[in-house]
C-alpha cells in the first residue's frame, strides 16, 4: 500500500488545484456572463425609459387637447412640440399628432381644418369601408417628410386600425405592428410603429357603450425603431451590445429592429442574452449580444497559473512522499522476510506431513480396488499407472501454484492432452474462469482421467467424426457457489448402457459424491453420453457418523482432509 501513497498524494493534489482552476475559469466566465447581463439589462432599461419619455409626451398632449375641448389649432400646437425639442432630446420620434374622428361623407369638414392650419390643400385619403374616418389633421414639426402624411386616414389601415380601437376599448396607450410610416421617403428607410392614445371631452364610465363614437380623435406619436433604439444605446454613452427586437414574446416574430454593430461569434464565453418588454400592450422580444467593444477577462490565464503551480506542488509532494515510503518500507520489510522465513518452514513441513500422508492413503485405495479389477497383471500395471499419473499431473500442478488454487481450465486440458494426445481438435471446452482449492483438484483431476479413458476406449473419441463438448458455469451466488459441469460425449455409432459398475464409475462417484459432497447424473443415449455435475464450493457441515460396515468403514465416505479413503469406502 505505501507504495502507493506518492501516487495518491499526486493525484489528490492534482486534482484539487485542477479543480481550483477549472473553479476560477467557471468564476470568471460567470463573472464576464454576469457582467455582460448587467449591460443588457442596462440597454433594456434604457430602451424602456425612453418609451416611457414618450408616453409621458403623449400624455401630456392628450391633456392639452382635453382642455381645449379637442379644438387646437395650429399655432398652439407649433409651439408645444417645438419647445419639447424633438430632434435634440428625443431622437427617434417622427412626429406628434392628432388625428380627428369625422363620419365617412364628412371629409370636406376634416380638409378645411388642415386647409386652415397649414395654408394648403389636403385630401383625406385613401377610400375605406369603415363607418367613420380619423385622417390626421395636425403633425408637427411640419416638415416634408411629416406633410406627406397630413390628411391619411389611418383608420383605413388595418395594422393601425387594430391599435386604435384596442385603444378606444382600454383608453390607454397602445402601440401598433411593425408598420411603414407615411413619412418614409425612400432614404435610409426603417421599421416604424405608433402610439395612439385617445381623446375624449367628457369622462368615460366603465361599460359605456358609446366610447367608440364619443372620441373626437386620437394623439399619436410616429416613431422610426432604428432611431429611437439607437439614440436609447448610445445614452450616455454607446453600450457594447448589439439589439435585435422582435415584435412579439420570440424570436420567430417579425424583426422590428437589429443593430449595426459589429457582434463577437455566437458560441464564445459570453451566452446571448434575452428580456421580453411591454410597449404599449405589446411585447418584444430583445435579443442581446455582446459586441466587439465589449471586453471579457482573458481566459485561462489565471486558471492556467494555478494549474502550473499546483503541478509542481504535486510533484514535490508526492517525490517526498516516495522517499519516506521507501525508507519505511525497506525497515518494515527486512524485520517481515525473517518473521516470514520461520512461518513459512513450519508451514511447509506441516503441509508435507498432511500432503504426504493423504495421498499414501489414496495410492493405497487406488492399488486394491484396480488390483480387484484387472484381469492381468499387465492390465493392473497399466490402469494403476494411468491413475498414479493423473495424481501426479494434480500433484505437480499444485506444487507449482504452492498449493494454493489452479484454473479448472488449465486442469482439464491437462488431463484430456495426457489421453487424447493429437486428438484434442475433437475437443470443446467453454465456461468461466475457476479456481479450484487443492482438495478440489485432486478429486476433480481423476474425475477427469477416468472420464476422458471411457470416451478414447469405448465414447465418442474412439471415432474420427466423435466429438467430446464440455462446458461449465458458477451458480448460487456469493453465499452458496456451486460448480455445474457437463460432460457431453457426441459420437456416431450407436452405444448402449453398460451393464455393471466398474471401478472407473466407482471413483468418479467417490470423488464427487464421497469427497466433495457432489451430485453425479450420467445419461445415455443411442449415440453418445451425457454426465452432469455439481460440486459446492462452500465446506460442507461435519456430518455425524454413521453405522459401520462389516469391515468397520465408514459407509457415508472419509473425512475431506483423508480423500485417499473415499475410493475404498465407495467400493
Amino acid at each position: 500500500m505505501n507504495r502507493f501513497v506518492p501516487i495518491i498524494i499526486f493525484l489528490l493534489v492534482l486534482a484539487a488545484a485542477g479543480s481550483l482552476a477549472i473553479t476560477i475559469e467557471m468564476s470568471e466566465r460567470h463573472a464576464d456572463q454576469l457582467k455582460f447581463e448587467s449591460l443588457a439589462d442596462e440597454a433594456t432599461q434604457a430602451v424602456e425609459g425612453r418609451i416611457a419619455q414618450h408616453f409621458s409626451i403623449l400624455t401630456a398632449t392628450r391633456a392639452m387637447f382635453r382642455a381645449s375641448s379637442a379644438d387646437v389649432d395650429r399655432p398652439a400646437f407649433a409651439k408645444f412640440v417645438t419647445d419639447l425639442n424633438l430632434e435634440n432630446l428625443h431622437r427617434g420620434v417622427q412626429g406628434i399628432g392628432f388625428a380627428r374622428m369625422i363620419p365617412v361623407g364628412q371629409e370636406e369638414v376634416a380638409e378645411t381644418q388642415i386647409a386652415r392650419n397649414y395654408g394648403r390643400e389636403f385630401k383625406v385619403y385613401p377610400p375605406t369601408t369603415e363607418d367613420f374616418r380619423f385622417p390626421i389633421v395636425l403633425l408637427e414639426p411640419f416638415n416634408d417628410r411629416n406633410a406627406q402624411a397630413v390628411g391619411y386616414d389611418m383608420f383605413a389601415e388595418p395594422v393601425r386600425r387594430a391599435a386604435m380601437r384596442q385603444a378606444i376599448a382600454e383608453d390607454n396607450h397602445v402601440a401598433t405592428g411593425a408598420v411603414v410610416l407615411r413619412q418614409e421617403n425612400g432614404e435610409d428607410p426603417q421599421n416604424g410603429f405608433l402610439v395612439y392614445l385617445p381623446v375624449y371631452v367628457d369622462p368615460l364610465t366603465a361599460g359605456d357603450s358609446d366610447a367608440p363614437w364619443r372620441v373626437r380623435g386620437f394623439v399619436y406619436e410616429a416613431f422610426r425603431a432604428g432611431d429611437l433604439f439607437d439614440a436609447a444605446l448610445q445614452r450616455p454613452l454607446l453600450l457594447p451590445v448589439s439589439v435585435e427586437a422582435f415584435d412579439g414574446p420570440d424570436a420567430d416574430a417579425p424583426l422590428l429592429y437589429s443593430s449595426s454593430t459589429r457582434v463577437q461569434p455566437e458560441g464564445g464565453r459570453i451566452a446571448t442574452v434575452t428580456r421580453n418588454i411591454v410597449v404599449g400592450g405589446r411585447t418584444w422580444h430583445l435579443r442581446m449580444r455582446p459586441t466587439t467593444a465589449f471586453s471579457p477577462r482573458t481566459p485561462g490565464v489565471t486558471a492556467g497559473l494555478v494549474a502550473i503551480v499546483g503541478l509542481l506542488l504535486a510533484g514535490s509532494l508526492a517525490l517526498l512522499a516516495r522517499i519516506q515510503a521507501e525508507a519505511i518500507s525497506t525497515a518494515s520489510k527486512l524485520a517481515e522476510v525473517n518473521a516470514q522465513s520461520l512461518a513459512d518452514k513450519e508451514l511447509l513441513l506441516q503441509e508435507m506431513k498432511h500432503r504426504i500422508k493423504n495421498s499414501i492413503s489414496r495410492i493405497l485405495a487406488m492399488a486394491r480396488h484396480t488390483a480387484r479389477s484387472a484381469e492381468t497383471t499387465e492390465g493392473f500395471i497399466r490402469s494403476f499407472s494411468e491413475r498414479l499419473e493423473a495424481m501426479a499431473r494434480s500433484q505437480d500442478m499444485l506444487t507449482r501454484s504452492r498449493w494454493e488454487q489452479i484454473p479448472l481450465r488449465d486442469l482439464l486440458t491437462a488431463e484430456l492432452e495426457q489421453v487424447f494426445g493429437s486428438q484434442m481438435d475433437q475437443c470443446k471446452l467453454e465456461g468461466p474462469r475457476v479456481m479450484l482449492q487443492p482438495g478440489h483438484a485432486q478429486a476433480l483431476g481423476l474425475t477427469f482421467h477416468e472420464l476422458a479413458t471411457n470416451a478414447l476406449k469405448y465414447g465418442s473419441i474412439s471415432e474420427a467424426e466423435g466429438r467430446l463438448n464440455v462446458g461449465w458455469v458458477m451458480t448460487g451466488g456469493r453465499n452458496s457457489p456451486e460448480l455445474e459441469l457437463v460432460w457431453e460425449e457426441i459420437g456416431v455409432s450407436e452405444i448402449t448402457a453398460p451393464s455393471g459398475t466398474g471401478f472407473g464409475s466407482q471413483l468418479i462417484r467417490a470423488n464427487l459424491e464421497g469427497e466433495l459432497s457432489g451430485r453425479l447424473d450420467v445419461q445415455f443415449a443411442n449415440k453418445g453420453v451425457r454426465v452432469e455435475m455439481r460440486v459446492p464450493f462452500a465446506a460442507p457441515e461435519p456430518e455425524p457418523r454413521r453405522r459401520r460396515g462389516r469391515k468397520g468403514q465408514d459407509k457415508a465416505g472419509a473425512h475431506r482432509d483423508n480423500p485417499g479413503a473415499n475410493p475404498e469406502s465407495a467400493g
